[in-house]
């Protein structure tokens, strides 16, 4: 992990999930969360998998990508888990074009 991974809340082996499975509403609408592996998070053992609370903003800062959570905890997004990469192929250089399309 690079320095500044280490001092703030990192996800690492990530995937996109819905938050919401309610068939009423629109695909656009529905929250999106990370899942993955956690660490330098108060509280949380390094390494635990969660889920992350809804994203509210995606952006970068150089070359790394990072997300603001419902929250407001602001989280380093390391790389996706490998069997989300291979079915979903280019899963970060995709999160990190919304993430420059939000500026």
């Amino acid at each position: 992990m690079s320095e500044n991974k280490e001092r703030q809340p990192t996800i690492d082996a990530w995937q996109v999930i819905a938050a919401n499975a309610d068939p009423y509403r629109a695909p656009e609408l529905t929250d999106v969360r990370f899942r993955g592996e956690v660490y330098n998070y108060s509280g949380i053992k390094d390494g635990k998998v969660m889920t992350i609370p809804a994203i509210k903003e995606l952006y970068m800062i150089d070359d790394q990508l990072y997300m603001r959570d419902a929250r407001g905890t602001a989280w380093v997004i390391g790389l996706p888990c490998p069997e989300y990469e291979e079915k979903f192929p280019s899963a970060l250089a995709r999160v990190k074009e919304a993430a420059t399309n939000n500026k």
